[in-house]
């Protein structure tokens, strides 16, 4: 078994403020608040940052044969480090320290926050994943995205124009997209009670492809491949 030591950044997107708490558009900050309560984590408020962080280091475990994380009760316990008869040469303890963060500038100038993570931590794009809503993709949808266009999403656009797009994405569905003048107010709007149980789901599967995510080998194509219909 061999230990492979990485930094990671995982960015959820939205805007701040109790005024956009459950609205569709914070999809991203719900995701990272679920992921930092599963770790008993909080969130700091950094102002050199412009963001909320939360850091964490974590052993995840993948199979080299599968390219898929063994799966456990908890995706996020500690992997057996050492050697073992029966899984020596076929997995690999990836030793992660996580950042999570939470921009504070306001969805349209998410890519501030990111860029002064990034260059502080010394990450580069492709060991960072960004989290943010999609109104192509119905309510509860998910999709891991690499290298590809924002789609409209102003604060990944802002991103890219910081980082450029050599970042991973995972894309929450809050669709379907109403389009039109009518855009701007669906995304700021909550969900309603009747999809309650459906964001409840997407949540838990969403922590579940960041888990992926952090233990899949270094394959653009293999990460693209995740997704929860």
């Amino acid at each position: 078994m061999s230990i492979d030591k990485k930094t990671k950044l995982i960015i959820g997107l939205g805007n701040p403020g109790k005024n956009y708490d459950k609205t569709r558009h914070n999809i991203g900050f719900a995701i990272l608040d679920e992921l930092a309560f599963k770790q008993g984590l909080s969130f700091s408020k950094e102002k050199k940052f412009e963001a909320e962080v939360a850091t964490v280091d974590l052993k995840l475990e993948y199979s080299l044969k599968s390219k898929k994380p063994k799966k456990t009760e908890d995706p996020a316990l500690d992997c057996h480090v050492g050697t073992s008869p029966s899984r020596n040469d076929e997995s690999i303890c990836n030793d992660v320290k996580i950042i999570l963060a939470k921009p504070t500038t306001f969805m349209n100038n998410s890519g501030r926050a990111v860029s002064k993570l990034a260059k502080f931590y010394k990450i580069a794009p492709e060991d960072i994943l960004v989290i943010h809503d999609d109104v192509s993709l119905d309510t509860g949808k998910l999709r891991m995205a690499f290298n590809r266009g924002a789609g409209g999403q102003h604060g990944v656009e802002d991103i890219m124009a910081s980082i450029g797009k050599n970042f991973y994405r995972i894309k929450a569905g809050v669709g379907p997209d109403p389009g039109g003048d009518t855009r701007a107010d669906y995304v700021l709007s909550i969900f309603p009670k009747k999809e309650r149980e459906t964001i409840a789901a997407m949540l838990s599967d969403s922590i579940e492809l960041i888990y992926q995510w952090l233990t899949e080998l270094e394959d653009p194509q293999l990460i693209e491949s995740l997704k929860v219909s």
